[in-house]
């Protein structure tokens, strides 16, 4: 058996703005879910395509890196020779320098 219990008018309009406030309410969140979950989906579709961009950059990377000569390492080479001639010169100056002192000592 139900049991009813009698409302003045004013509780009614009172409860009646309570739910339709509290059903306004439910609906915004439901709109705030609705959109968080759209911009949610739209991020993990960036991040996706960012994440394939990123990888095709790095096979790109990659391909480029073995097409191109390694100059760090030529670079050693050339600062290695380099300072062997200029010892070589260096050691060519003063044998240049003694044969001329011998030559002014003899005459």
């Amino acid at each position: 058996m139900m049991e009813y219990i009698k409302l003045d008018i004013s509780e009614q309009t009172y409860s009646k703005k309570n739910l339709l406030y509290s059903q306004l309410e439910m609906l915004n969140i439901k709109k705030a879910h609705q959109n968080f979950q759209k911009l949610r989906e739209k991020e993990f579709k960036l991040k996706s395509l960012a994440k394939k961009k990123i990888s095709k950059l790095k096979e790109e990377i990659k391909i480029l890196d073995s097409l191109l000569p390694r100059v760090s390492h030529k670079i050693r080479e050339t600062s290695k020779i380099r300072a062997r001639y200029s010892r070589g010169r260096d050691d060519l100056e003063d044998e240049l320098d003694e044969i001329k002192a011998k030559l002014a000592r003899l005459q």
